[in-house]
């Protein structure tokens, strides 16, 4: 049986999560694609882990009403509702409820909204907190008057502990970058540019049986990177401190690289350069928006997805045979 999922990301990767989520469900439907939010159909099954998405839910009741009053009308609605059920594991001890809007100009109804406050604690049989909750309820309303009474569904990994890291990279851009390079087992990637080593950490842990190398020529970041190394358990994670792009560079085969560019198009050259001599058969990049890839991979590669997001262009290209 399918279900409606809530499920938010980081935004302007909206086009790479429709993609993961009919990977991870075929037969899924997407009901609406928000920059940073999906409201999607899925079989009860569909697997969330904190990877791609920030937060998911599981979407209890919805409404639509164009305007500022549609989460009033959504709290009405659900007062109304006779058959309404809320259904929680014994060990709950205390729920939250919150409220998110994009439409700065809603004003929630006082009255509606202590009627509603009273009607969830009651149905659920639990009192409301704002600490130590076991478990989160939310009223969310899009801009679009979309409004969702939901349930948080959220399982934790370890990629919602993480900050994004100096170099801008956030745990879920690298979690996106590696899941457009298609891991398979065995195989050897590599971030020639590592810098803080989040691309790497992030493919380390999220895919098994990966064999990942990080490299940067600054020491400063080597030392990140090996703290991170450090968190990996039974884990295969190189670190490796050279020039790419000087002939000192100790490895001579690697399957696929996902890495940032350098901003320079002198370095970018280089590197395609390199990669060729590697046989490298997939990249993943990310580049400023207005670089051209055409003129540098030089017939060697073809670019088989292409996306502008906040941080610039990431592309997926694949060597040709």
């Amino acid at each position: 049986m399918k279900k409606l999922y809530y499920a938010t990301f980081e935004k302007g990767l909206d086009l790479i999560v429709e993609k993961y989520i009919r990977k991870r469900d075929r037969s899924a439907r997407i009901r609406k694609l928000y920059v940073d939010s999906v409201l999607f159909f899925a079989d009860e099954h569909f697997s969330f882990v904190n990877n791609m998405f920030i937060n998911s839910y599981l979407v209890l009741d919805n409404t639509v009403k164009v305007g500022a009053g549609s989460m009033n009308m959504e709290m009405k609605h659900l007062l109304e509702k006779k058959n309404f059920k809320i259904t929680l594991p014994k060990n709950v001890k205390k729920i939250k409820l919150t409220y998110i809007y994009a439409n700065e100009k809603i004003k929630l109804d006082s009255k509606l909204k202590v009627a509603f406050e009273t009607m969830i604690s009651k149905l659920s049989k639990r009192p409301l907190g704002y600490y130590d909750t076991d478990i989160e309820f939310a009223l969310i309303s899009k801009d679009d008057g979309e409004c969702m009474f939901v349930k948080n569904i959220t399982v934790k990994s370890e990629l919602s502990k993480m900050a994004i890291d100096q170099d801008g990279i956030s745990p879920w851009l690298a979690y996106a970058m590696n899941f457009l390079s298609s891991p398979a087992e065995k195989e050897v990637s590599l971030d020639p540019f590592a810098t803080s080593g989040m691309i790497s950490y992030v493919r380390s842990l999220c895919f098994k049986k990966a064999n990942v190398i990080a490299n940067d020529e600054m020491t400063k970041n080597i030392i990140e990177i090996k703290r991170k190394a450090k968190l990996l358990k039974d884990k295969t994670f190189s670190v490796l401190n050279y020039d790419f792009l000087s002939n000192k560079f100790p490895i001579r085969y690697i399957d696929k690289i996902v890495t940032v560019l350098p901003d320079s198009k002198t370095k970018q050259a280089l590197f395609f350069e390199k990669v060729k001599t590697l046989g490298v058969k997939v990249i993943v990049c990310l580049l400023p928006k207005y670089n051209s890839l055409y003129s540098m991979i030089n017939g060697n590669y073809n670019v088989v997805e292409e996306y502008d997001i906040l941080m610039g262009k990431l592309v997926k290209l694949e060597l040709i045979k």
